[in-house]
């Protein structure tokens, strides 16, 4: 697995993002981390690769949208994202070129690797993912506060308190006999997991 790490990492250090996109962010290890508690087994090899790539871009997207590109820049990149084609790397700004021509390579790459096993049928489902207009949507936290008047300290206790006490519902429904997959239920409780140690540091 470390080997899927290696070659990820040096997939984006070859892209240069961070001396092209002073913006982005260096997510790849919490990103292989991620990855790596849904699609643990051996045979998902090709996926983590293929997610991890895609976790990063995304971060890249997130990064530009909110933070970095201006809003007609952001309504260019839209129309390239719906449009799908090479033909419309002339309109972006210089710092987008690498973003879409990068989104292109990674989806032909998909579009090859499910081609070879009989499923492409499911190439639909990334495409329309990235040809959503994306608008800001306000965070759970932010809602809360908003609904409820409250602060966010308040908010970040509830929420603590409320994770704390559902990962004692899994924990005690996970000893008993089930008809769901096992798999899928280690699937869930690793990823839950690897959720509480990423953003919840020191509640373990």
């Amino acid at each position: 697995m470390s080997s899927h790490f290696v070659y990820v990492s040096t997939w984006w250090k070859n892209l240069h993002v961070l001396n092209k996109l002073l913006s982005a962010r260096d997510r790849i290890v919490k990103g292989y981390f991620w990855i790596l508690a849904v699609y643990f087994e051996p045979q998902h090899s090709e996926s983590r690769i293929f997610l991890m790539k895609i976790c990063n871009l995304q971060v890249i997207l997130d990064d530009t949208y909110d933070n970095y590109g201006t809003y007609e820049e952001l309504q260019i990149f839209t129309k390239a994202i719906q449009k799908w084609s090479i033909s419309c790397m002339d309109m972006l700004p210089e710092y987008m070129k690498l973003i879409y021509q990068e989104i292109l390579n990674v989806y032909k790459e998909a579009e090859d690797l499910l081609e070879k096993k009989g499923n492409t049928y499911r190439l639909c489902y990334t495409k329309q993912m990235d040809e959503r207009e994306r608008n800001h949507l306000a965070s759970s936290v932010e809602c809360y506060m908003k609904q409820y008047e409250v602060s966010k300290e308040h908010t970040h206790e509830l929420f603590s308190k409320l994770i704390e006490d559902n990962w004692k519902v899994i924990n005690k429904e996970s000893l008993r006999p089930t008809h769901i997959p096992i798999n899928f239920v280690s699937v869930c409780d690793i990823l839950i997991e690897v959720v509480t140690i990423l953003l919840m540091p020191g509640k373990k």
